[in-house]
């Protein structure tokens, strides 16, 4: 009897944002209310699993009340928890901005250019998600 093997291939079709801030995940979330036409609440922090140990992180997580399904969705996610990535390749985000839906990938340059001009934001950038090794942590 030959061994079967279930593989999972996920579709990455969404827009990631890197966005580098010394801002608190909840002040960030105020920042980005008031200049986007977003209203970012928490939801349930993201659970990763930390290698073979049964332990894992947790980093917060806020959805924007005004996605929906049709329209798709927008997250905020906190990169960084106690030494620990949710994308260790990206050390130097400190969050990421998740953007899945026709509609709202197609206004990613103006959304760029916003978060931009927002003092509190040292650098933000365009991340293709197929790129980084642990991107089944963004799978949620």
């Amino acid at each position: 009897m030959s061994k079967q093997v279930l593989k999972i291939e996920y579709n990455y079709d969404f827009s990631l944002l890197g966005i580098v801030s010394s801002e608190k995940i909840y002040r960030l979330c105020w920042v980005l209310n008031q200049e986007l036409p977003l209203d970012l609440l928490r939801t349930d922090d993201l659970e990763i699993f930390s290698g073979n140990s049964s332990t894992s992180q947790y980093f917060p997580r806020y959805i924007d009340q005004n996605s929906s399904e049709n329209e798709g969705y927008i997250y905020l996610l906190g990169n960084k928890n106690s030494g620990r990535y949710v994308i260790p390749d990206r050390k130097e985000a400190d969050y990421f901005l998740i953007l899945n839906g026709d509609a709202i990938k197609e206004n990613i340059d103006s959304v760029l250019k916003k978060l931009k001009l927002i003092n509190t934001i040292q650098a933000v950038y365009k991340i293709d998600p197929n790129t980084l090794n642990s991107k089944e942590n963004l799978i949620f």
